[in-house]
């Protein structure tokens, strides 16, 4: 088969593979900010329908490239349906339709730039690697893991690792045969695109540099031809008007404003430095900072094995390579990639692991070129290097695919797959924060098969990404500064990040860890998604009793249905633990305050429990009549009560009201004030 059709023939191979595991699902969970995306794309696409320029500044990211792409998409989706409600709701940052299907649309872009990106990749190491070599390359990077993670959804991430690669990649391209200025535009062009995308793309400026440097360096040894001084200062700054070129033309905000735009750039970079996103976990601590070891020691983790091995191999290769005066420029700029990208993000204050993705195909591409340097060195010792080489490449690729069977079956979450090599999910656990929404929307597909599934009330660290998949109400786990919110939930619904973070409260997450999980979502060994029952008592035991009752009421305003009890023997000193499930029989326009009394026999207050319906963060005017509302009370009992039979009860008033509202159902016969809900026995 002649090169060229071989060449092709593997590049539509790459392509396939890539669109193959890239493509199915879309939309299936989504991420934190993707909406924002959705939202800020479609406002980017409107304003510049309407010739708006100054309306395509929407972000200090700068996300253009991915407005462009995001936004064309759903536009091309408005026009092909002849429907812009959907795109005009976006951009009013009002739309409340179908989410995930929105999210399957414009995700397309982020296929199919990272799917190009792995063919073209190919065709630019093949003057690098060799064609084989570049092949294997491609086949690391359209499988690696952690870049697949990223490539199949509304974010900026993947583009921005795309865009970055192929600068670099080209610029290399450009040093081996100088002649072909094209690539070094190309390359400017490329990190236009990725200046465009993400403020860590200025990181290219310095690499560039540093990458002539090389060659100036290598000309200066004897050992490339070309690299005068003149020359490399003369390819940065070509390379630098190039992609400052395309910054300012396919930015229309920049075409008045370029230089206050740039400077824009550099000062979102310095924000991403000093400002953190506050709560992390690190190490087995919940952190604000997990300082410089982070990026290392995620890095290991979110590698593949093989690749995490021919790493390590390639380091020593290059040493040797170095000592040999061999040709070293392709793994000396992906290490020097590697490392100091990594310095770099080390050090700036706001970490999360996919800030670290750019370096991922650079790992890829400098095991390929260790596995291709040991087939080489050992085809030096066979009598048929040819056939040697040849049947080394082809195990290679075998080998390739069948470590992609550890993360492969987790389709679509990805994300879930971590080294095995360092322990796997349940270590990395541990050790470093991540989850991305991977498993709510497998939670919520339980939640939904449940009868009357529209009535449930969840709540949710992540209440946008799950309402999306849920048929009924989701909202915060926290109200303000108020951790209580499950107190009128029917399921609490934990995420791993969450839980990792020790988020909302500390005290919140080990309450609900004590408890056994109705449902679990688990990937990879880890508990993504915990989803619990509620009401839970406070003291986090079961109930000794627990009632529904009928025709019990305060008032003609409130229908006591229901309750459960920690207990219904306790003892002087202990605490008890009650559950009322209320619900409003008309649409209360006051704010009732409630009181959970202990009575004795003479109808004496023993103990009391006072306050406004959860604490005042959901007072009776919010409630819905006919929904139930569970509150939960902590009473303390004295340890001077004495011994013997007692009855818990409850009574409401008005704001301000002198009286109680009129119980109707089991009263005392001294106490006409309050309804009565259960027997209580003190033992001594």
């Amino acid at each position: 088969m002649p090169k060229r059709w071989a060449s092709l023939t593997v590049g539509l191979a790459l392509l396939l593979v890539a669109l193959a595991i890239r493509a199915p699902a879309l939309g299936s969970y989504s991420w934190p900010d993707e909406l924002t995306w959705l939202e800020r794309s479609a406002a980017f696409i409107t304003a510049l329908g309407r010739g708006d320029l100054a309306g395509t500044y929407r972000s200090d990211h700068p996300g253009v490239v991915p407005m462009w792409g995001f936004g064309g998409l759903l536009f091309l989706r408005a026009w092909w349906t002849g429907d812009h409600t959907a795109l005009d709701a976006l951009a009013a940052e009002s739309y409340e339709g179908d989410v995930p299907a929105l999210l399957a649309t414009a995700a397309w872009f982020t296929v199919l730039v990272t799917s190009l990106t792995v063919v073209l990749a190919y065709r630019l190491l093949i003057p690098l690697l060799g064609r084989a070599g570049a092949a294997l390359a491609g086949l690391l990077i359209a499988l690696d893991p952690f870049f697949l993670t990223h490539s199949r959804f509304v974010h900026v991430d993947a583009l921005l690792t795309s865009f970055m690669l192929l600068a670099v990649l080209s610029l290399l391209a450009y040093l081996r045969r100088p002649e072909r200025r094209g690539m070094l535009f190309l390359s400017g062009f490329w990190a236009g695109l990725a200046l465009l995308t993400k403020t860590p793309a200025l990181f290219l400026v310095p690499l560039a540099a540093l990458t002539l440097g090389l060659q100036w360096l290598l000309h200066r040894l004897g050992r490339c031809p070309w690299g005068r001084l003149g020359q490399a200062l003369g390819a940065f700054f070509l390379w630098l008007a190039t992609a400052w070129g395309a910054f300012v033309a396919l930015w229309p905000a920049a075409w008045f404003r370029p230089l206050y735009l740039t400077y824009r750039l550099y000062r979102a970079s310095r924000w991403g430095v000093i400002v953190s996103h506050g709560s992390n976990f690190f190490l087995g601590r919940v952190v604000d900072d997990p300082g410089p070891l982070f990026y290392w020691v995620v890095l290991p983790f979110r590698l593949s094995p093989l690749v995490l091995a021919a790493l390590l191999l390639g380091l020593v290769f290059w040493v040797i390579a170095w000592k040999r005066r061999e040709e070293v420029r392709l793994p000396t700029v992906a290490l020097a990639f590697i490392f100091f990208f990594t310095m770099m993000v080390s050090f700036a204050a706001k970490k999360g692991e996919r800030y670290l993705l750019p370096v991922f195909p650079l790992a890829d591409i400098l095991a390929a070129w260790a596995l291709v340097t040991l087939l080489d060195r050992l085809s030096q010792r066979s009598r048929s290097r040819a056939r040697t080489q040849r049947l080394g490449l082809i195990a290679g690729t075998g080998l390739t695919l069948l470590v992609a069977l550890l993360w492969l079956p987790l389709s679509p979450y990805y994300g879930a797959y971590f080294n095995p090599l360092l322990g796997g999910g349940p270590v990395a656990a541990r050790t470093f924060v991540f989850g991305q929404g991977e498993g709510l929307d497998l939670a919520a597909r339980y939640l939904n098969e449940k009868e009357n599934s529209a009535d449930l009330r969840v709540v949710t660290f992540y209440p946008p990404q799950f309402r999306y998949y849920f048929r009924g109400e989701a909202t915060s786990l926290r109200r303000g500064d108020w951790d209580r919110t499950w107190y009128f939930a029917d399921y609490v619904v934990f995420f791993i990040s969450q839980v990792q973070r020790q988020l909302p409260t500390p005290e919140l997450v080990q309450f609900f860890s004590a408890q056994t999980p109705e449902y679990v979502v688990r990937l990879g060994g880890v508990d993504f998604v915990r989803v619990y029952r509620s009401p839970v008592l406070l003291s986090g035991q079961p109930p000794a009793v627990e009632r529904r009752l009928e025709d019990q009421r305060l008032g003609e305003e409130l229908a006591l249905v229901g309750y459960a009890l920690s207990a219904d023997r306790v003892r002087p000193g202990e605490e008890l633990y009650a559950t009322l499930d209320w619900q409003a029989r008309i649409q209360l326009d006051q704010d009732y305050e409630f009181e959970v009394l202990v009575i004795d026999a003479e109808g004496q207050v023993i103990a009391r429990q006072p306050g406004p319906s959860f604490d005042g963060y959901f007072p009776t005017s919010w409630w819905q009549p006919g929904r139930t509302m569970t509150d939960r009370y902590r009473i303390p009992l004295s340890e001077d009560i004495r011994p013997g039979p007692y009855w818990l009860a409850v009574r409401a008033h008005r704001p301000g009201a002198a009286t109680a509202l009129p119980p109707h159902g089991r009263v005392h016969s001294r106490r006409s004030d309050c309804l009565l809900i259960s027997p209580l026995i003190l033992e001594p």
